[in-house]
Parts: structure tokens; sequence; C-alpha cells
């Protein structure tokens, strides 16, 4: 018997209907009402992902932007932006959230530690693994930026705002860490908190975007955004 690991917010996902199955040792909504349907959703108004399975790995101390520039291979992004770089063959973000911090995300199942401790600075920065830590979700679709404003006084214009920012801000009366992550033409924005707030941030996520045509979305969904010729199951 194998041990899976369980999102904050499997109970309300099953209380969806969602269907559930174990990718990367995590049990994770793979389609609530079908990948069309959803995808379809999405496109027209907002579609609402569980984040939570993502490899999240925090780097801090002053030797936080070697790190990320050894880790990228290139410039490190500035405060408050995201740079994308590639990992083990694996497709990596750096959120530069301070001086001294950064969140570093991969694909579920990525072993990021061992290559993340081949580039960090001795004794000058520190990582510490955060995926089962912190729950995550996307929020994606024309609707995404109205549903987002509602939970937060950040300011998410087009012009505060543009692709690949990220911050540290107030949601849903919650510390979370923020960023815009525009998917396969869609506006999209991901949030990640502490664990602990995961099913009230998903509850809160899915009130503000009631009337907004916001759904639930699962793997499917985002494997058929991603790439539109995959057939849908359903």
């Amino acid at each position: 018997m194998q041990p899976v690991a369980r999102s904050a917010m499997s109970h309300l996902h099953e209380a969806h209907g969602a269907r559930l199955a174990r990718v990367h040792d995590w049990e994770m909504p793979v389609a609530f009402a079908g990948a069309t349907q959803e995808v379809s959703a999405a496109r027209a108004g907002a579609g609402l992902w569980d984040l939570s399975a993502r490899a999240k790995w925090e780097v801090v101390g002053s030797g936080t932007h070697a790190a990320i520039g050894a880790l990228l291979g290139t410039s490190p992004p500035g405060v408050g932006k995201v740079a994308k770089g590639t990992l083990s063959g694996q497709p990596v973000w750096a959120l530069r959230l301070a001086d001294d911090r950064a969140l570093i995300l991969g694909p579920p199942g990525t072993a990021l530690e061992p290559a993340l401790r081949g580039v960090l600075p001795a004794g000058c920065a520190h990582l510490i693994d955060v995926t089962s830590a912190m729950c995550g979700v996307r929020l994606a679709g024309p609707s995404a930026r109205t549903i987002l404003a509602a939970l937060t006084s950040l300011d998410v214009s087009p012009e505060a705002w543009p692709d690949l920012a990220c911050a540290q801000t107030g949601l849903a009366h919650v510390h979370a860490i923020l960023l815009r992550h525009d998917v396969a033409g869609l506006l999209s924005f991901e949030a990640y908190a502490s664990r602990n707030y995961g099913a009230y941030l998903w509850e809160a996520f899915l009130d503000a975007g009631c009337g907004r045509g916001l759904a639930p979305c699962g793997l499917e969904a985002e494997q058929l955004l991603v790439a539109p010729t995959v057939a849908d199951p359903h």
C-alpha cells in the first residue's frame, strides 16, 4: 500500500461530483462536468483549477539572487517578476517575492531538491519544501480579473499587472502569493497560500464567481485547453 496525498479541497471536489484519480502520488480532480464542458466554461467565463499538487520550494537568504540565476541559467527576475527555466528536463517558474525570498514552482512530481541544492550558494540561501504546506489554485478566463478583483485590494489591471507579475498580497483576508501566468491565450492568475486556508479560498473563489460563469475544472480540461487535439473521454 502506497501513501497518497490529498488536497485541502478534496472534500469539496467530492461534494461537487468530481472524478478523482491518483496523479504523481496525489489524489486530484480529473473532471467535474467533463473536459469539453469545463473548457467551454473557462473560455466563456472562467475556470477554477486545484494546483495543490505542484512542486513548491522556497529559497530564502541573501544568496537568493545568485541561486535563481544559477537555476535559470540567465539573469534573475526582479522583485515582483516571474521567470521561466528548465530543471531536470521539466519547466520551472521562479517567483521573486523579495530580495531574499523566492518561490520555485514545478510540475507535480518534479524532483526539484537535488538540482536546486546543486545551485545554492553555500551558507547564503536555504531551501524549504512547501509542496504539502501550501495549497494552490488557478483562475483563468475572460472573467478572471473581475472575480479576482472582488477578493483582493491589489491592482490587477492590465497596466499594473502584466503577464508574469507576482506579489504577496491579501486574498479574501488571507495572506497569499499571487501571480499572473496566462495559459493557452486565456487571462490566468494563480494563488498560493497556507494549506489551512485551502478549502476556504476555493469556496471564496466560487462565491466571487457566482453569476460570472465560473466553473470548477479538472486535469482533463487543463490538458484539453493546452492541447485542443486531445479528445474528451466523456
